[in-house]
Protein backbone atom coordinates (compact mmCIF):
# COMPACT_ATOMS: atom_id res chain seq x y z
CA UNK A 1 0.00 0.00 0.00
CA UNK A 2 1.14 3.56 -0.69
CA UNK A 3 2.04 5.75 2.29
CA UNK A 4 0.26 9.07 2.84
CA UNK A 5 2.41 12.20 2.89
CA UNK A 6 2.36 14.62 5.85
CA UNK A 7 -0.72 16.78 6.31
CA UNK A 8 -0.82 19.75 3.91
CA UNK A 9 -2.66 21.81 6.53
CA UNK A 10 -0.61 21.37 9.71
CA UNK A 11 2.47 19.48 8.51
CA UNK A 12 1.98 16.55 10.89
CA UNK A 13 3.09 13.11 9.81
CA UNK A 14 0.39 11.56 12.03
CA UNK A 15 -1.84 10.64 9.10
CA UNK A 16 -3.53 7.37 8.34
CA UNK A 17 -5.92 5.79 5.89
CA UNK A 18 -9.27 4.83 7.35
CA UNK A 19 -11.97 2.78 5.75
CA UNK A 20 -15.49 1.71 6.38
CA UNK A 21 -17.85 -0.66 4.60
CA UNK A 22 -17.61 1.01 1.21
CA UNK A 23 -15.43 4.12 1.56
CA UNK A 24 -11.80 5.01 2.34
CA UNK A 25 -10.14 8.33 3.17
CA UNK A 26 -6.96 9.70 4.75
CA UNK A 27 -7.23 11.65 7.99
CA UNK A 28 -4.71 13.72 9.94
CA UNK A 29 -4.76 12.72 13.60
CA UNK A 30 -3.27 16.08 14.63
CA UNK A 31 -5.68 18.58 13.05
CA UNK A 32 -8.42 16.17 11.90
CA UNK A 33 -8.29 17.31 8.29
CA UNK A 34 -9.29 14.61 5.86
CA UNK A 35 -8.93 13.92 2.20
CA UNK A 36 -11.67 13.11 -0.27
CA UNK A 37 -13.74 10.01 0.32
CA UNK A 38 -13.12 7.31 -2.26
CA UNK A 39 -16.08 4.99 -2.73
CA UNK A 40 -15.65 1.30 -3.36
CA UNK A 41 -18.36 1.02 -5.99
CA UNK A 42 -17.99 -2.19 -8.00
CA UNK A 43 -14.37 -2.63 -6.93
CA UNK A 44 -14.12 -5.69 -4.69
CA UNK A 45 -10.55 -4.94 -3.56
CA UNK A 46 -10.63 -2.56 -0.56
CA UNK A 47 -6.83 -2.29 -0.66
CA UNK A 48 -7.15 -0.70 -4.10
CA UNK A 49 -9.74 1.74 -2.74
CA UNK A 50 -7.37 2.65 0.13
CA UNK A 51 -4.53 3.21 -2.35
CA UNK A 52 -6.74 5.53 -4.42
CA UNK A 53 -7.65 7.48 -1.25
CA UNK A 54 -3.95 7.86 -0.42
CA UNK A 55 -3.21 8.96 -4.00
CA UNK A 56 -5.90 11.66 -3.69
CA UNK A 57 -4.46 12.81 -0.35
CA UNK A 58 -0.93 12.89 -1.75
CA UNK A 59 -2.05 15.07 -4.68
CA UNK A 60 -2.97 17.87 -2.27
CA UNK A 61 -0.07 17.26 0.10
CA UNK A 62 3.31 18.89 -0.40
CA UNK A 63 4.85 17.66 2.84
CA UNK A 64 5.23 21.26 4.07
CA UNK A 65 2.95 23.29 6.28
CA UNK A 66 1.00 26.08 4.62
CA UNK A 67 2.34 28.57 7.17
CA UNK A 68 5.60 27.31 8.72
CA UNK A 69 5.84 30.35 11.03
CA UNK A 70 2.51 29.49 12.65
CA UNK A 71 1.74 25.77 12.24
CA UNK A 72 -1.39 25.86 14.41
CA UNK A 73 -3.51 22.76 14.50
CA UNK A 74 -7.11 22.19 15.39
CA UNK A 75 -5.95 20.74 18.71
CA UNK A 76 -4.01 23.97 19.44
CA UNK A 77 -7.18 25.94 18.70
CA UNK A 78 -9.28 23.75 21.02
CA UNK A 79 -6.67 24.12 23.75
CA UNK A 80 -6.75 27.93 23.43
CA UNK A 81 -10.57 27.97 23.59
CA UNK A 82 -10.53 25.64 26.59
CA UNK A 83 -8.07 27.95 28.41
CA UNK A 84 -10.27 30.97 27.67
CA UNK A 85 -13.42 29.23 28.91
CA UNK A 86 -11.66 28.18 32.11
CA UNK A 87 -10.39 31.74 32.63
CA UNK A 88 -13.88 33.19 32.15
CA UNK A 89 -15.39 30.56 34.41
CA UNK A 90 -12.85 31.13 37.19
CA UNK A 91 -13.27 34.94 36.99
CA UNK A 92 -17.04 34.59 37.45
CA UNK A 93 -16.53 32.38 40.50
CA UNK A 94 -14.28 34.95 42.19
CA UNK A 95 -16.66 37.86 41.54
Amino acid sequence: MNQPRPCPFCGSDRVMCRDSISVAYVVCLACRAHGPWVYQGDNKDMLDVQNRAIEQWNKQSTGETKNPENPRTWIDFCSIIDDLVQEIHSSKITE
